[in-house]
């Protein structure tokens, strides 16, 4: 189940959802040939294996899982996400310097309002005990970290339809400081948009681990990546020495995490 979530048989097949459909029918057919085992029954062929009666997903097409539920499941299992990132559909507002990075905002020693965009982790819905208002305690995360932020009794009622985990939101956070302690308090909320990154997508290639061959499989790998981003690639000399080629507008490229994982093996060591 856990081997599945996270990717480690996608080289079987990429539809995870269609492997983990298999485990339970599979684990009952094991059952069932221990059971009878156990019980002295066999085969009429002796000790022939015997076939399972038909896969277990025979007569049934298994839908893919969507790519939010592939993340959610990698995150849950091994606390961070293999195959992409919930908010790269919403990775142009980070691009366009009106927001700032959660990670950012911890760093800084200035105390002051943050305007933060990112997905919502949890929602701990509390009330208080001064007069039993409800509010919320939520956890907003990007790409550069996770951060916990009060909805107090009016902004959380107001914006209880939208802060809801999984929803991409901007949220204008009060922060401040005492001692090491960190405290950030909602102000105005709002949905996020996705908004498709065009910054250039930049993947780091070790030049004494490639061929003419090779490069044909990066260049196969690269189609296999479509969007709207340029791609740089950055071809790392045994040296030390870095040479850009900017590819041409047919290898535009999407995610360039996902891209740089499918072509790790080419990557310059650590």
């Amino acid at each position: 189940d856990s081997l599945v979530k996270c990717g480690v048989f996608d080289g079987f097949s990429s539809n995870r959802a269609a492997l983990h459909a298999t485990i339970d029918p599979a684990m009952a057919t094991a059952a069932s040939s221990q059971r009878d085992r156990a019980s002295g029954q066999g085969s009429l062929f002796g000790e022939m294996p015997m076939e399972p009666s038909g896969t277990p997903t025979s007569g049934q097409s298994v839908e893919p899982w969507s790519q939010l539920d592939t993340l959610r499941h990698e995150k849950e299992l091994l606390g961070y996400y293999v195959s992409g990132h919930p908010l790269d559909s919403y990775a142009g507002h980070f691009d366009s310097g009106k927001y700032q990075t959660i990670g950012e905002a911890l760093k800084s020693t200035e105390q002051g309002t943050f305007k933060l965009a990112g997905l919502v982790s949890t929602v701990e819905k509390k009330f208080s005990r001064k007069d039993g208002k409800p509010f919320g305690i939520v956890v907003l995360e990007d790409f550069t970290g996770s951060i916990e932020i009060t909805a107090w009794d009016e902004s959380f009622a107001k914006n209880a339809q939208i802060l809801l985990p999984g929803s991409a939101v901007s949220i204008n956070a009060r922060i401040t400081r005492r001692d090491e302690a960190v405290r950030a308090t909602a102000g105005a909320i709002a949905p996020l948009k996705p908004k498709t990154s065009v910054r250039p997508a930049r993947i780091r290639i070790a030049r004494d681990r490639i061929d003419e061959s090779s490069l044909e499989t990066i260049m196969d790998t690269v189609r296999k990546h479509p969007g709207k981003r340029p791609l740089v690639i950055e071809f790392v000399m045994p040296g030390g020495q870095c040479v850009e080629l900017s590819a041409g507008d047919k290898f535009q490229v999407g995610d360039e995490r996902t891209l740089a994982a499918a072509l790790s093996q080419f990557a310059p060591a650590a």
